[in-house]
């Protein structure tokens, strides 16, 4: 429902368009319900919803919904409804303490992948995928959410382990982002509880409560009543409802608890916030009206006001960006949005963000949008344009929705029972779409924009602490966003747009050769222009097809003195321009179109793609050719590019993840090679437009193509696009390894590398990195080997790093064979963690890695870890986006595909033997990687920057 309608950001948080019944309305039918989901309640109080769907095969998902989560703390519980989700995997009555991951490890599910949980203002969640359909399996699954619902043991002993795990967690968010998104939370609604309920908690909480304070909230909020099981599987509807009654009918009924009032408020006077950080680059600022949450929509007047204010944010939204690629604008984004957050606060708003020297500008200009909207509302034509690709989206929902898989199904639910919104199908939507949407006229959009935006407003400013940026007080920022709000505008013109895509016909190519691979029947040809295509059909998810368009080169052919012109030129596909269609042409052509194209570069490649549903593929097959042929950077593109580049630079000197890109990047690759290290500011300031524009023309009319079709389309009709759009391309020379192999010729890194530096931060933060040199992609056999020593080590390393040494809040080991660098691929492990832990914990996970070489790996951690992959494969083997990894780039990798064919057997053949052999092979003092990066400030970080009382001298 209002998912489908659209979710946005504001102030760093998640909003969901939500809205009270229209005032004046005499109708209210109430919203239907998807009848394929069977709801009841238990004797005991609690709800339960159950789907049955096929997908994946033989898989049950389930999600324990508590409905209560920060919000219902009290002062002395604050954090404790987070810290109990982890304590809900730390010992009850059927699974002791230290039991829960390794059982279900030893079905072949990976913690955090399948078994998973969230703490929200709102909700706690439990997340449970099991891979099996069989009784014993879906015994274990409802057993311990059953356990979980009732019978946790909270044992002291346990509460106090995990106390530093929590604090773990917490210190992995910090940054100088977090401190003024904090600041900018706790005064958003003074005097609510809002501000002083964030779920991670606080410090004394963490480190304080004990036994009884969860028994406390546990007894009186994780009640049946106040619980809602979901449940979405391959098993029959009236097998699974008889497994819920089974499991979860314990307990004595009793009354739903009472949320507790959070106290929102409208304002009564415009306010202001204002927050700085030395650790941030980018400034931003919000125009918002704040009020109580309105009722959640349950009826047909509700859904179609949500309909006319997700019109007008989008037509809204929609006029923001086209002045955003015109130039038009100081900020380099913006986006509006209306609705509640956590059922706690309403919140409409305009958020922008750009170079925080020009944030008065942009204030204006936030400001200036905003009332022209508020005076003048929209034109018919730009609700229209909303209303198909609302419309659009919904049927591309009913044509998709068979091939969604159990967790898609049961996240949606759980939005819905989190909202108290019905839980409907795509049809369902879909149908109260066409009725609701025609029905909203253009002076129902303009009015509800206008309420929305009508009254006191707050206005929120984020700004780095440099030389040269004038923090405001609170006082005068209101006094200018005031000011700013009272300004004349005119209306928006209306402007011509383009009538077509294409104008000329093409003349199609041929293929000149051809194959079929018959196990995998993945059809291989040549067209005459030597552009290589490859066709993989697959109908797992209904109606939609990617089409990946990949062409050597890229950033590998960059020197030392166009370092970053591929980022540059990959402006064109990325924003959609054309020498002949503007960026504002080519949305508006593409407007309804149930099919999306866009690009990118990486390392050895650039990659166009069109995907959606195949009877909108024409439009973007012409899209494509245009992009391919005539492809234009349009400057207000390239100098907004150019400008959060250079703010992406100065952010990655300020924070220790940044900092450890950057570290990495130096220890790893030879840094005499530019195309392995991060970007400069001198590199970025020496591109120009005119440079960019030729490189890109350049690798559109060299670089060797490949092309792969993979989905639901038949080969027939895929042949006859790729003869008739990619075979009139001009032709050039085929894919040759030999072209890029001196391209791809580094030094072999010798080792041991070691580099432990400091950076100037405010933040009380470190990361600690290990590992080595690995298998390239080309060696698929040594990679799976070394995937299984990865698995096994992360079971290792969540015990001793996490749990005993506690260290970190997560840790896993992971590899990366390199695809476009031979010898570079990597085994590593690494994480945040305190300054002072830093030592140790490379220590730790040096010492874990050279000890399984030496101890090998026992037979039940490889049965557990080939399960593992087994479980991860019969997920994936049926989707198009498996195969899609194999024939993206097969030129490239020279892969064979009887490798993806085979691959559970492969995975299941491995041996101790072959692993520890591959394994010694690799993890040699020569090859071993070491970094650690701290902050020089070890004092405790400070709080954002409030506004002073007076002006503020800038810093």
């Amino acid at each position: 429902m209002s998912s489908r309608i659209g979710a946005v950001a504001l102030t760093g948080w998640s909003v969901v368009l939500g809205v009270a019944m229209c005032a004046g309305t005499t109708w209210a039918q109430d919203l239907p319900s998807d009848q394929r989901v069977v709801t009841g309640v238990l004797e005991n109080g609690m709800t339960y919803k159950v789907l049955s769907h096929p997908k994946p095969e033989k898989h049950i998902g389930l999600y324990l919904h508590v409905s209560s989560g920060s919000l219902n703390e009290t002062d002395k519980q604050r954090g404790i409804a987070h810290y109990l989700e982890h304590m809900a995997f730390n010992g009850s009555e059927n699974f002791p303490p230290g039991t829960v991951i390794d059982l279900f490890q030893s079905l072949g599910l990976t913690f955090g992948q399948h078994q998973n949980a969230f703490t929200s203002f709102d909700q706690t969640t439990y997340i449970l995928d099991l891979n099996k359909n069989d009784e014993a399996t879906i015994d274990k699954g409802m057993k311990f959410f059953a356990d979980v619902a009732f019978k946790l043991l909270m044992d002291p002993k346990e509460i106090e382990e995990e106390r530093q795990v929590i604090m773990n967690e917490k210190r992995t968010r910090l940054s100088g982002r977090q401190r003024v998104q904090e600041h900018i939370i706790k005064n958003t609604a003074p005097g609510s509880l809002l501000g002083e309920r964030l779920p991670i908690g606080v410090e004394e909480t963490i480190l304080g409560v004990q036994q009884q304070d969860f028994k406390d909230y546990y007894t009186k909020w994780y009640v049946p009543s106040n619980m809602t099981l979901m449940v979405v599987g391959d098993k029959p509807a009236d097998a699974l409802v008889a497994d819920v009654k089974k499991y979860f009918s314990m307990g004595t009924k009793t009354p739903r608890p009472v949320d507790v009032t959070v106290g929102v408020k409208a304002d009564v006077k415009p306010r202001a916030i204002v927050a700085s950080d030395v650790e941030i680059t980018r400034g931003s600022l919000s125009i918002q009206k704040i009020e109580p949450p309105t009722a959640p929509t349950t009826t047909e007047p509700q859904l179609k006001r949500d309909f006319t204010e997700a019109i007008a944010m989008q037509a809204f939204n929609r006029r923001l960006r086209e002045k955003v690629s015109k130039g038009e604008v100081s900020f380099q984004r913006g986006d509006g949005s209306i609705g509640n957050m956590a059922n706690a606060v309403r919140i409409s708003g305009v958020s922008v963000s750009g170079e925080g020297e020009k944030w008065e500008t942009m204030l204006q200009d936030a400001a200036r949008e905003l009332v022209r909207a508020r005076k003048f509302g929209f034109t018919q034509r730009e609700i229209d344009d909303v209303a198909k690709e609302i419309i659009a989206d919904a049927e591309q929902s009913v044509a998709t929705e068979s091939g969604r898989d159990a967790r898609s199904f049961l996240g949606e639910m759980n939005d819905a029972v989190a909202s108290g919104e019905p839980f409907m199908s795509a049809q369902q939507e879909l149908t109260l779409a066409k009725k609701l949407v025609p029905m909203i006229k253009l002076d129902d959009v303009n009015n509800a924009f206008k309420s929305a935006f009508t009254g006191n407003m707050l206005y929120t400013l984020q700004l780095p602490q440099k030389d040269g940026i004038k923090i405001p007080t609170e006082a005068e920022l209101i006094s200018m966003g005031e000011a700013a709000m009272a300004v004349d505008v005119k209306a928006e013109a209306e402007v011509a747009r383009a009538e077509k895509l294409m104008d000329k016909a093409l003349t199609p190519g041929k293929f000149t050769s051809q194959s079929e691979h018959a196990a995998s029947q993945v059809w291989s040809g040549v067209l005459s222009n030597n552009v290589r295509v490859h066709h993989y059909f697959n109908d797992d998810t209904k109606n939609d097809v990617t089409i990946n368009i990949t062409l050597y080169g890229g950033e590998l052919l960059e020197t030392a003195e166009n370092r970053g012109i591929t980022d540059a030129a990959m402006l064109a596909w990325g924003r959609q321009a054309t020498k002949n269609l503007s960026s504002t042409d080519i949305v508006s052509l593409m407007t309804g179109k149930k099919v999306g194209v866009g690009g990118g570069g990486g390392s050895n490649s650039v990659r166009l793609a069109v995907g959606g549903n195949p009877e909108d593929l024409e439009s973007g097959m012409q899209l494509a050719y245009l992009l391919l042929t005539e492809p234009k950077i349009e400057k207000a593109a390239f100098d907004q590019w150019k400008a959060a580049t250079l703010l992406a630079i100065a952010q990655r000197e300020k924070d220790v993840a940044g900092f450890m890109g950057k570290v990495s990047a130096e220890t790893i690759y030879p840094t005499s090679d530019v195309r392995t290290q991060p970007l400069t500011k001198e590199q970025v300031s020496k591109i120009t437009l005119e440079a960019a524009q030729a490189w890109l023309e350049k690798l559109i009319a060299t670089s060797p193509i490949e092309i792969a079709f993979v989905g639901d389309l038949p080969r027939g009709k895929a042949l006859e696009f790729a003869s008739n759009y990619f075979g009139a391309l001009p032709a050039r020379s085929p894919f040759d390894a030999g072209k890029f192999a001196s391209l791809r010729k580094l030094e072999v890194p010798k080792g041991p590398k070691t580099t432990n530096t400091t950076f100037d931060t405010e933040t009380k933060l470190a990361m600690a990195s290990v590992g080595f040199y690995g298998p390239d992609d080309s060696n698929v056999a040594e990679t799976r080997r070394m995937q299984l020593a990865a698995r096994v080590l992360t079971s290792r390393m969540i015990k001793v790093v996490r749990e005993e040494k506690q260290l970190v809040y997560s840790i896993r080991a992971g590899v990366r064979p390199d695809s476009t660098f031979p010898g570079y691929g990597l085994v590593t492990s690494g994480a945040p963690c305190k300054p002072e832990n830093a030592d140790e914990l490379a220590k730790v996970l040096n010492q874990m890695f050279v000890d399984f070489a030496k101890t090998g790996i026992t037979e039940e951690e490889l049965r557990t870890a080939k399960k593992q992959v087994q479980t991860d494969l019969d997920e994936n083997m049926k989707k198009p986006q498996y195969w899609a990894g194999w024939v993206n780039n097969l030129s490239w990798t020279g892969r064979n595909l009887d490798d993806a064919v085979n691959a559970k057997e492969a995975y299941a053949a491995i041996t101790a033997e072959e692993i520890m052999e591959t394994y010694k092979k690799f993890c040699t003092p020569d090859k071993m990687v070491t970094i650690v990066v701290k902050g020089k400030n070890e004092d405790e970080a400070r709080p954002a920057a409030a506004a002073p009382a007076e002006p503020a001298k800038s810093k």
